[in-house]
């Protein structure tokens, strides 16, 4: 099961390289390493970096652990909307190359939502250690819509970093993601 996690990862890691966000090389390989059954879901964090007139709230980011079995006799997709750290302390890695329109945002799981993810973690883990084999993936997306203010002309920007262990630094899943883009939206920018 870690070895198609890590398999999973990497082929996300590397299409999302192709495509029109950009990810450091150093990311691909932290994703490639990233284990979702053996993270603890109470220290995982998410960091937004975008333009200020976006106000990123609960629901804004959403956190997925899935897994079907070979047998299609289950399907887990879990959905966690992560929510915001209020005064949390940035680390001075999320500080570097911030412009003086963008905010950052810390995300975690809620206490009910951290417990879900570790049942759901253990669950998947004792039906490895049977034998029993299916295909899991883990993700990170984000649909912020709440505008503090009217949207710039230009691109706009999103990075979405995460940390699974508070002893290391984030690393970006996606780095400048336009939204714009991604919404299907590219006629609108002047």
């Amino acid at each position: 099961m870690k070895h198609t996690f890590k398999i999973l990862l990497f082929v996300i890691s590397f299409f999302t390289l192709l495509s029109c966000s950009t990810i450091p090389l150093v990311s691909i390989y932290k994703l490639s390493q990233l284990e979702p059954l053996s993270a603890d879901p109470q220290q995982i964090r998410i960091a937004v970096r975008t333009c200020k007139v976006f106000s990123v709230q609960k629901g804004d980011v959403r956190m997925s652990l899935g897994y079907q079995a070979d047998d299609g006799s289950l399907i887990i997709d879990d959905l966690y909307l992560v929510e915001v750290i209020h005064g949390d302390v940035l680390q001075k890695e999320l500080l570097n190359d911030l412009q003086d329109n963008d905010a950052i945002t810390i995300l975690h799981l809620s206490d009910s939502d951290a417990k879900q993810m570790y049942k759901t973690q253990q669950f998947i883990a004792k039906r490895n250690a049977i034998g029993l084999k299916g295909k899991g993936s883990f993700s990170v997306g984000t649909t912020i819509s709440c505008l503090s203010s009217a949207l710039p002309s230009d691109e706009i920007l999103v990075d979405i970093l995460i940390q699974t262990d508070p002893q290391e630094s984030f690393y970006a899943i996606s780095e400048n993601l336009d939204v714009f883009a991604q919404k299907g939206m590219d006629n609108i920018k002047q």
